[in-house]
């Protein structure tokens, strides 16, 4: 049987990869466990003579002699796999009007181009807020003796609802930029199909299953999960299927109790509708913003 297809491997610079946390847990990997040697006689007796001598290495000179060697547990396994809320373009839809905002947590000042991290539990959290356009971070991590293949990903959707016309408000909390992913996996919720590719390269989305895109050894890899969707707001949860050495495992983002929302369809339909509001961390009150400014200090 001729094995699955597998997404080539993204030539990413070596600073990228040692910029994520998660390099430093990793790294650690590289350390070996050390050897116990335990050397047993066969009578049990302390014996000093030639035909009981041990080399040292689970290798025992003369005869007669029992040799048990035990080696300390190895390395345990750094795979894994994780989700992120993909802020994308750093907006959220609010399904009520800007006087019924909700105050957000408080973030330092030293975040306030980006600080929808700080907000990343409020946001998924709190159900009148929903995505713009439903994507999710997925990073994949193996360490040194690891194998971690992402075999399958798809979205079961629990409930949609028409996107009103008005009452409503956005809300941004990144007026930067983001650091890219390697892969970009979309998954469409009208057909089911789901399909794999490296973003910049000219190749063509394969579908998936049955291509895979699979880490061996030392490696790092963030995939983009981008849901295709008519539009309406939905609630639904993101299944990711892996084999992480050997054994399955299924990661879901969203349950039927706290769901995934996002605003399906055009994005630009939603994102160039309506100024978008940010919290003012001086003021603490929220404001329109018009430039990355008004975040500091409310407009006049």
């Amino acid at each position: 049987m001729a094995n699955p297809p597998t997404v080539p491997r993204p030539r990413r610079a070596l600073g990228f990869i040692l910029a994520h946390p998660w390099w430093t847990g990793i790294s650690a990997l590289v350390a070996i466990a050390a050897l116990a040697l335990s050397v047993v006689t066969a009578n049990g007796d302390d014996d000093d003579s030639d035909t009981n001598k041990n080399s040292g290495d689970c290798n025992a000179q003369g005869s007669d002699n029992s040799v048990n060697c035990t080696f300390d547990s190895q390395p345990e396994s750094s795979a894994n796999i994780s989700f992120t809320v993909d802020p994308q373009f750093g907006t959220w839809f609010f399904n009520g009007q800007s006087s019924e905002l909700p105050s957000p947590p408080q973030y330092p000042p030293s975040d306030v181009l980006y600080h929808c991290p700080d907000w990343v539990d409020w946001l998924a959290e709190t159900p009148q807020i929903y995505a713009i356009g439903g994507a999710a971070y997925l990073t994949m991590v193996s360490g040194v003796e690891d194998q971690v293949t992402l075999t399958d990903v798809a979205v079961q959707v629990y409930n949609r609802q028409e996107v009103p016309d008005s009452n409503y408000a956005l809300i941004q909390c990144n007026h930067g930029a983001d650091a890219g992913a390697g892969l970009l996996i979309e998954v469409e919720t009208a057909t089911g199909a789901t399909t794999v590719q490296e973003i910049g390269a000219a190749t063509e989305p394969m579908p998936m299953p049955p291509a895979v895109a699979k880490l061996n050894g030392l490696d790092v890899e963030v995939a983009n999960i981008s849901i295709k969707s008519d539009h309406y707001l939905y609630q639904a949860s993101i299944i990711v299927e892996a084999l992480i050495n050997g054994e399955p495992e299924t990661l879901t983002l969203g349950t039927p109790e706290a769901p995934y929302r996002w605003v399906g369809g055009d994005v630009n339909l939603v994102l160039g509708s309506d100024v978008p509001w940010d919290w003012n961390i001086n003021e603490e009150e929220w404001v329109e913003v018009l430039n990355s400014d008004d975040v500091l200090a409310p407009g006049d």
